[in-house]
């Protein structure tokens, strides 16, 4: 799993030299993802908790990098060294960062006032740019195995690595890492599809360091216009392929293919923000003889669609429909269907259809026959057969050009407050919501929460987060809580370790010379961060960043030479931060 190592500067910040573990410093929000640009800045909170040994002063301090998006390398300071807050109670702190489109790394530390130094750090990494969720059938699902071959794994391009379409839940705590070219996108993108390829073209021109992009994928292979409008509706639909409801006849959920799109407007998107729905469907409908969707029908099953999506997240939520019937295996003669592509055209040409301002022509792929599809179902388009799969990335990017409109923020996050009476204490949501879920972050499930009411209560250590529903149903989340923490100022709070949280950490040889191991256990699958820091805070090496599994990792590196002779090791799982001193022979 190890990546190849990138470099980066971070410059100012500084590190207490003590070999025990020093970062013990939490950074829950944002989630590290990109969040949805919607004016010349876009608002993204930025909150988490000092969970370290108690100190008699200090205060709580950011600043934030611009970085590149391809790699993340180091490209200018955005804004230099600013408090948060001085001596929070329970060490909580919570700002509002105002930033333009751009890749960040936001570092956070604990400064000392009576000592006049740093201690604890850790770091987030996110984007402000644009975000995109992607539904249809198949050629928007990601059809082939033959893809694009990517410049590089940008950075900057990031989805949920997670597939399940036919789940009948909330999916899991959004985990954002890169998209490479087999990763799935959250909830049911098979792979990058062309959409890594897009998201590359999408940065092209965008400001200095490139504009980040995140993808969410809800389409469903087969599905048509039908099963759409009726799953919308809330009924469950035959699937024309296979004879038998949606997701199976065992499937007893809400009724599919709607659902996985509807939880990804109200969770991802909520969360996140979106710039369009990106529509890419229509082959179903021509499907010879009994699937030929006539104009008229096809046109009300898809404005009925449309309809419901901007009941169940925004009214101005913009859509791309894309022209597309094409089933290469169909006698001559009716490969194509000018009903359907004629009634997608409707929805984005004749205002008599559908008044809104936010429909807009998609991408146009009937011109592009059996030459560029799979040769054996005649649907699909495939890379090795003339590019096919980058010529849909390169359609899409002009597609979105030519729309306008605003886009859609993300839904402000809830603030959550401690209080505790002895060793019993109390988490609370402020404001009203219509649900609440109260999730252990130890396993982060959200859809087996320990409580669903405004408050928490305990009397024993561990952390958690808060899932809330407004009344419109989008949903948000807080940030972590951690209840047995040392820098707590009321009551006899035992100092926090890493152990409590089920991880352990270590390096060896001690001391080292040239190469060393760094070995951690996590209790659970992460996102892990592990990086080699200087004592000012110089990122040397970015070692790994990406998913990792429950269980113990190894990680050798050698260091042929260092500019400095005091050394750090970072690791941040799941946005706690632990930095540990390494020890090198003089």
């Amino acid at each position: 799993m190890t990546q190849t190592m990138k470099k980066f500067i971070l410059l100012g910040m500084a590190l207490a030299c003590a070999i025990r573990s020093l970062a013990q410093l939490s950074i829950s929000l944002p989630v590290a993802g990109v969040y949805q640009s919607t004016s010349t800045n876009t608002s993204v909170v930025l909150a988490g908790q000092y969970i370290g040994s108690s100190l008699s002063n200090y205060r709580i301090e950011y600043e934030v990098y611009r970085l590149d998006v391809s790699d993340s390398h180091y490209l200018s300071t955005q804004q230099t060294w600013t408090t948060i807050t001085t001596n929070p109670t329970y060490g909580l702190f919570r700002t509002t960062l105002s930033l333009p489109i751009g890749w960040y790394s936001v570092a956070v530390r604990v400064w000392n006032i009576s000592t006049s130094s740093a201690g604890s750090s850790n770091s987030v990494v996110f984007g402000v740019g644009d975000v995109f969720v992607i539904s249809g059938q198949s050629n928007a699902q990601g059809g082939s195995s033959s893809l694009p071959s990517l410049n590089t794994t940008y950075d900057g391009i990031v989805s949920h690595n997670y597939t399940d379409g036919c789940n009948n839940n909330l999916p899991p705590y959004p985990v954002m890492t890169a998209l490479s070219t087999y990763n799935s996108i959250g909830p049911n993108g098979t792979n990058s599809w062309c959409w890594a390829y897009l998201g590359q073209q999408l940065q092209s021109g965008a400001p200095s360091g490139g504009k980040p992009i995140a993808f969410f994928n809800a389409a469903h292979g087969g599905s048509s216009s039908l099963n759409w409008k009726e799953s919308a509706n809330g009924t469950n639909t035959t699937n024309q392929y296979t004879g038998s409801v949606w997701c199976g006849g065992s499937y007893s959920g809400p009724a599919q293919p709607y659902f996985s799109l509807k939880t990804t407007l109200q969770y991802y998107a909520a969360i996140f923000g979106v710039n369009a729905l990106l529509w890419h469907q229509g082959e179903a409908d021509n499907e010879y003889p009994s699937g030929r969707t006539n104009r008229s029908t096809y046109r009300q099953n898809l404005l009925d669609l449309i309809a419901q999506t901007r009941t169940d997240y925004g009214s101005s939520l913009r859509w791309l429909v894309s022209e597309a019937s094409f089933q290469g295996a169909n006698p001559t003669g009716y490969e194509t269907n000018t009903d359907v592509t004629s009634a997608q055209d409707d929805i984005v040409s004749n205002s008599s259809y559908d008044p809104s301002d936010y429909n807009y022509k998609g991408v146009i792929t009937d011109g592009y026959g059996t030459s560029y599809r799979d040769i054996t179902d005649k649907v699909h388009f495939r890379e090795d057969r003339n590019n096919a799969v980058s010529l849909l990335g390169n359609l899409w990017n002009t597609a979105i050009g030519n729309a306008t409109s605003g886009p859609i923020g993300g839904v402000t996050p809830p603030t959550i407050t401690m209080s505790k009476v002895g060793s019993n204490w109390t988490l609370t949501c402020q404001g009203t919501y219509s649900a609440y879920r109260w999730i252990n972050m130890s396993s982060a499930n959200t859809n087996s929460p320990v409580g669903t009411s405004f408050s928490y209560s305990g009397s024993t250590g561990g952390s958690y987060a808060c899932l809330v529903q407004s009344s419109n149903g989008k949903w948000a989340i807080s940030q972590t809580i951690y209840t047995n923490c040392g820098s707590c100022r009321e009551g006899a709070f035992a100092n926090w370790s890493e152990e409590e949280e089920g991880i352990q950490t270590k390096a060896y040889p001690v001391p080292f010379d040239k190469d060393l191991t760094i070995e951690f256990t996590i209790p659970a699958d992460s996102r892990v961060r592990l990086e080699l820091i200087d004592e000012s805070g110089r990122i040397l090496q970015k070692v790994t960043d990406s998913m990792h599994i429950k269980g113990t990792f190894k990680y050798p590196i050698s260091l042929d030479s260092s500019p400095s002779s005091i050394l750090f090791y970072r690791l941040n799982v799941n946005g706690l931060g632990i930095t540990k001193k390494l020890l090198k022979v003089q």
